[in-house]
């Protein structure tokens, strides 16, 4: 998920990797993400706009969260989950896979003073997700030329799309952050091939198009 923190090792020259390598490979810093200052430690992806728009163009694309509930799948930072939180969510839960990311995210919630609002959970995809939400926003690895992860990353971004509709409401919406530097086209065919309803939002930035599918149930 997007709070990956294992960067893959590739042939140099990958063009992919030579633009997003600071999603990662970075000191702590803070970057401010909406209204909130958010501490992101070494190791954990960054939610900085002025490297990569994912995370930003979720957030805004996920609209009003006031007396929803939100689930966060790859919180990595917390950013999404935060932001959802101070935007008036009624309940948040943020869960990722890797030990550091939780570290991360259970860190700024404490810095912020959201305890009571945000919870944290280690989980892989929906593994340790039982309940529904109104919201689910999913910023997973997009490109295998950058991302280390089992499987593959599209395998992970398919895992997501065939498990989300029983952990959302009936008119709940899914948010599912992609790329032009991942398998676009494989996405889309793979959402028809499971009779996924979905709407297609997109920004485009230098070389590279950012994307948002939004998933009905």
């Amino acid at each position: 998920m997007e709070s990956h923190v294992r960067p893959r090792k590739v042939e140099p020259g990958s063009q992919v990797r030579k633009d997003f390598s600071a999603l990662i490979d970075h000191p702590d810093h803070v970057v401010r993400y909406g209204e909130l200052d958010i501490f992101v430690m070494d190791g954990v992806f960054t939610p900085d706009p002025e490297i990569s728009l994912t995370s930003s163009f979720l957030a805004s694309e996920m609209g009003d969260v006031g007396d929803k509930a939100v689930l966060d799948v790859g919180c990595g930072t917390g950013a999404i989950a935060l932001h959802a939180a101070e935007r008036g969510a009624v309940r948040v839960v943020a869960v990722d896979v890797h030990d550091r990311a939780l570290q991360n995210t259970a860190m700024n919630i404490e810095r912020l003073q959201y305890e009571s609002d945000v919870e944290v959970r280690r989980s892989n995809l929906f593994e340790h997700v039982p309940e529904q939400f109104d919201v689910i926003v999913a910023n997973l690895p997009i490109s295998n030329e950058f991302w280390d992860e089992s499987g593959g990353t599209f395998t992970t971004a398919q895992r997501f799309i065939q498990e989300y509709s029983s952990h959302l409401t009936d008119d709940g919406r899914a948010y599912l952050a992609w790329g032009s530097f991942g398998n676009v086209e494989g996405l889309r065919a793979f959402l028809a091939e499971q009779g996924v309803e979905y709407q297609e939002k997109s920004v485009e930035r230098g070389e590279y198009t950012y994307m948002v599918f939004i998933l009905s149930k």
